[in-house]
């Protein structure tokens, strides 16, 4: 990555952005734009100046470790009131980084251009057809009865922000990786008890808005383990996006299409007089029969 690639820039609030928006937004002024190649929708990935000091366990012992937060946005319509040392980030991405929503004026990000793979051509399109929301949630170590299985808490109010249902699966990204798990409540009880967790063990359960130095309100907790993380290649208190696997959804609302198809095709079995044909349709039928049963058993614990 080339010094002309990559820039440092002083964090300004965005203005003047859509009323409705499925992704987390960044300006910049048309030069800062030209400079790093990017054109309007496309990613950047900003990474806080501010390093955030963390205390970990390795060799036997606990010992300080400095880390910068990181997380992508989608660029917006160029500002050219923005002068060519600011950018205007959402107050979510500025809090993923560890910046204040109330900025002080001496806050700072790297930002460049970051190219984003292209997602399997099914998933591109029921993205582009059924829409999704993003989220932006701060990772926390799973419970014990949730690791190792494939699943993730989070709160249920925020399953409906990104039009998803507790049981359902949920894509989790950062930067080009991407998983998908299946979900389950993140209750009040469970997060008072990881705040004493954090008390009592600070390293193995760290308060990441301690660690941050910010004042609440934090972004929305996401429990993940241990391997999840590693295949994110995240850490804990580290900004992840969240959004409703499109596929799993498609899946999950084939069910009343395939019921309509089932009994037409039960309807024209009955009304037909060729043998052959109602042995052809009534296989089809409990083929189609089988399949929903199959998959209405399975779609609780496989995507």
């Amino acid at each position: 990555m080339t010094e002309e690639q990559s820039l440092e820039l002083q964090v300004r609030p965005t203005v003047r952005r859509p009323l409705v928006s499925y992704e987390h937004l960044v300006q910049m002024n048309s030069k800062n734009m030209k400079r790093l190649n990017v054109r309007c929708g496309q990613t950047i990935l900003a990474i806080g100046v501010k390093k955030v000091i963390f205390k970990v366990f390795e060799e036997g012992k606990i010992i300080e470790k400095e880390r910068q937060l990181s997380i992508t946005a989608i660029v917006h319509q160029p500002d050219d009131n923005l002068s060519d040392n600011e950018i205007r980030m959402d107050q979510t991405l500025r809090n993923a980084l560890g910046i204040a929503a109330i900025l002080k004026g001496d806050e700072r990000v790297i930002v460049r251009r970051f190219e984003r793979q292209r997602p399997h051509i099914l998933t591109l399109l029921l993205k582009k057809i059924l829409g999704t929301q993003d989220e932006i949630v701060r990772v926390h170590p799973s419970d014990i009865p949730y690791m190792e299985k494939g699943v993730c808490a989070t709160e249920k109010r925020l399953m409906d922000v990104i039009g998803a249902e507790l049981g359902d699966y949920i894509e989790l990204i950062k930067g080009n990786n991407s998983i998908s798990l299946r979900t389950v409540e993140l209750t009040e009880e469970m997060k008072s008890y990881r705040e004493k967790q954090s008390k009592e063990n600070p390293v193995r359960f760290p308060p990441c808005l301690e660690c941050l130095k910010m004042e609440p309100p934090d972004l929305p907790w996401l429990f993940i383990d241990l391997h999840s993380r590693e295949a994110l290649g995240v850490q804990l208190c580290d900004p992840i996006i969240i959004r409703r696997d499109v596929r799993h959804i498609f899946y999950k609302n084939l069910t009343p299409f395939a019921m309509v198809i089932l009994v037409t095709l039960m309807g024209a079995a009955l009304n037909v007089t060729d043998i052959l044909l109602k042995i052809i349709l009534f296989i089809i039928s409990s083929g189609i029969a089988l399949a929903m049963i199959f998959y209405q058993m399975r779609k609780k614990l496989v995507p």
